[in-house]
């Protein structure tokens, strides 16, 4: 049987990366990822004068709507398993640095470099199957999981002596 903080740990490392998973399913080509994570826009925040001239592949439908907010909300689910599980294990301070941790490493950088990076590689290393695009991307998504370790253990090794309210956090685990 699997211990439950095992499986939240898992959980609180992948899950906050969901969303950038899907966009780069959806970004391979594959025909079968087509539109997991479409990029597109909601027509209701165009103006109706500018719809017109958009072409149809590039605004959302329900469908696409739809699963976008689901991975959305798987990612922001991971974030807050992880967010938790710090402040519960090492304290407050501790919770709040990680939770900023997170949102840098799965939110913030992919959302600035990952495609960027994507193409990079495959140009470098002329890369032209569609599969690369997965293959280089959940390494760089393997790469942001480990640099989000990497500085949890940083931030605990400084902030986890640190309480920001003692009278609560005596009833954080042993630290």
């Amino acid at each position: 049987m699997v211990n439950i903080s095992i499986v939240i740990e898992i959980l609180s490392y992948v899950l906050p990366f969901s969303n950038e998973i899907a966009n780069i399913l959806t970004s391979s080509g594959i025909k079968m990822f087509d539109g997991v994570y479409k990029h597109c826009i909601d027509k209701y925040l165009i103006p109706q004068n500018i719809l017109k001239i958009i072409s149809k592949d590039k605004i959302c439908n329900q469908r696409d709507i739809i699963s976008k907010i689901m991975f959305d909300i798987i990612s922001f689910v991971g974030i807050i398993i992880y967010i938790s599980k710090n402040a519960i294990q090492y304290g407050y301070l501790t919770g709040i640095l990680n939770g900023i941790n997170i949102i840098l490493f799965s939110f913030i950088l992919p959302n600035l470099y990952m495609f960027r990076l994507i193409r990079v590689i495959r140009s470098y290393f002329k890369l032209k199957n569609k599969y690369n695009t997965i293959l280089v991307g959940l390494l760089f998504i393997g790469v942001l999981i480990g640099f989000t370790i990497l500085f949890e253990f940083i931030i605990y090794s400084l902030a986890a002596h640190v309480k920001i309210d003692p009278e609560l956090e005596k009833y954080i685990y042993p630290r």
